[in-house]
């Protein structure tokens, strides 16, 4: 990894060489690990380079081989991994579909990225009530049913869909268009903290400290697609950057299911047009489950809860019902309640035979 993050930054960013020389170079050792740069210097004619184009073992390569070492002791000071196109936890479709991606930055729970399963929210900066209330409630239900949600941090639909993720006690995956280290808006900045807090990744094409500019945000979206089974679009104006999301999306074979909105709302023309071109109209929220062959089991929402039990045994019942497993560190994030009460309202589950402890503080439904 380390050798091709310094190969990458030298050819793409440190290295003043022209776009012939580099394609050349990169035809020739196929990947950014294995360029050997004195075999370059030796054949410079051959790699069709200028007198002016300088390598880094030439004059005052020492210089930039020294601010390499730093920015990979920055990356691990910070705690950002790369991910690079031979990684396990590199999404493939990358490597398919243009402009490829030539490596990814990670701060957080990376395995999330080749997640089995994930679903893109996402939507515009500006919803309405509705489209605030089905971003929440959509994503809060997919974490309730292990499905890790992915959207982009932007104020608005994003925002929501992270937030209803992580109040459902799911994985969220925030893909930025700026570094990750680098929380875009600043408003979402303690959304950042707690996607980390709860095992969440944050994930950039970006490099670190890399302000967000315009053309990132297409970009992003592409890695958003990318890395989704199913992309839901919930509320888009008719020149939204959703817009784009979903048309990688199609590009790359993902399911694409948008939000049916007032014909009168200028906030959902876009979605709107996305089910009259073919995108599958979000109706009921089982659906996008059933859409990647995750099966209800009906009786879970029908089965009845005991009155006689306490509120707090309640809540917890239904979450056990929903979700089948799951560890108290878990439950007390998600009803943000106290150790002591969850302990106490388990205990009143387990003496009426409705879960059991399965491992070392873990629950499960009997």
């Amino acid at each position: 990894m380390e050798k091709y993050f310094k190969n990458y930054m030298l050819m793409d960013k440190l290295l003043q060489l022209s776009s012939q020389s580099k394609q050349n170079i990169l035809h020739y050792f196929k990947s950014y690990a294995c360029i050997d740069w004195k075999y370059v210097s030796e054949n410079r004619v051959f790699f069709g380079l200028m007198e002016n184009e300088h390598l880094p073992n030439g004059p005052n390569g020492y210089k930039l081989m020294n601010a390499l070492e730093k920015e990979v002791k920055v990356l691990e000071q910070l705690g950002i991994e790369i991910i690079t196109p031979s990684s396990i936890y590199f999404p493939q479709t990358l490597s398919f579909f243009k402009p490829n991606a030539k490596l990814l930055y990670a701060k957080g729970n990376k395995s999330l990225v080749t997640n089995k399963h994930n679903v893109a929210i996402v939507g515009s900066r500006k919803p309405t009530a509705y489209g605030r209330k089905v971003a929440y409630d959509l994503a809060k239900y997919l974490a309730l049913h292990d499905v890790c949600v992915v959207s982009g941090l932007a104020i608005g639909v994003d925002a929501q869909a992270h937030q209803g993720a992580l109040d459902g006690g799911g994985k969220t995956i925030a893909v930025m268009a700026s570094g990750v280290n680098l929380i875009y808006p600043k408003s979402n900045e303690k959304l950042a903290e707690q996607i980390l807090a709860q095992s969440g990744v944050l994930l950039s094409e970006q490099m670190i400290n890399e302000q967000p500019m315009r053309y990132h945000f297409p970009l992003r979206n592409r890695i958003i697609s990318a890395i989704s089974d199913v992309v839901i679009i919930i509320e888009a104006g008719d020149k939204s950057g959703s817009l784009i999301t979903a048309n990688h999306a199609i590009e790359q074979g993902k399911t694409v299911f948008a939000l049916p909105g007032s014909i009168y709302s200028p906030s959902s023309e876009g979605a709107n047009r996305l089910i009259f071109e073919g995108a599958t109209p979000l109706i009921k929220f089982s659906h996008v489950l059933e859409s990647m062959g995750l099966l209800i089991e009906e009786n879970i929402e029908t089965k009845k809860i005991p009155e006689h039990l306490s509120i707090h045994a309640k809540e917890i019942y239904q979450i056990i019902l929903q979700k089948k497993r799951i560890d108290i560190e878990a439950l007390c994030t998600l009803l943000k309640r106290e150790y002591s009460e969850i302990n106490s309202a388990l205990s009143e589950l387990v003496l009426e035979d409705l879960c059991d402890f399965a491992r070392l503080n873990e629950i499960a439904l009997k």
